[in-house]
């Protein structure tokens, strides 16, 4: 994936909340990003330019091993495999857009923008986008 993190919440094994969890991680490793980078962008203007945005969706995919025996690979297919790394690609630095269905998972644990922009879908149909701005306490 490059210079990407896939994270995976509810499989292999299962989780309650996965959705819950999974949003909850992102708004940690964006505070966590964002304390680094305030100390270090002192020492390295360059690091002012490092940015990490976060994608979440929620839905079935196919979790196991895939190929052939030259080389086996323990992996992740499905549509919303490929909508959470569009909705990341999407998001500009410490953002975490989501997708509706995520929203509807979470209800009214978390505040939520919906975004200007939409992803494009292959028949047209627009997909909505959701940033996540916090956790109620």
């Amino acid at each position: 994936m490059g210079d990407a993190v896939l994270g995976l919440f509810g499989g292999p094994i299962p989780l309650d909340h996965p959705e819950e969890a999974a949003v909850s991680a992102a708004i940690d490793i964006r505070e966590g990003f964002q304390t680094l980078q305030k100390k270090w962008i002192p020492t390295d203007h360059k690091f002012k330019t490092v940015s990490l945005g976060i994608g979440i969706s929620s839905g079935e995919l196919f979790l196991g091993n895939v190929g052939s025996a030259r080389r086996l690979d323990f992996t992740v297919i499905g549509s919303d495999v490929n909508l959470a790394q569009r909705l990341a690609y999407k998001a500009k630095s410490t953002q975490i857009f989501v997708s509706k269905k995520v929203t509807e998972q979470l209800g009214p644990n978390f505040i939520f923008n919906h975004e200007p922009q939409s992803l494009s879908q292959r028949a047209g149909n627009p997909i909505p986008v959701f940033s996540v701005t916090e956790k109620k306490l």
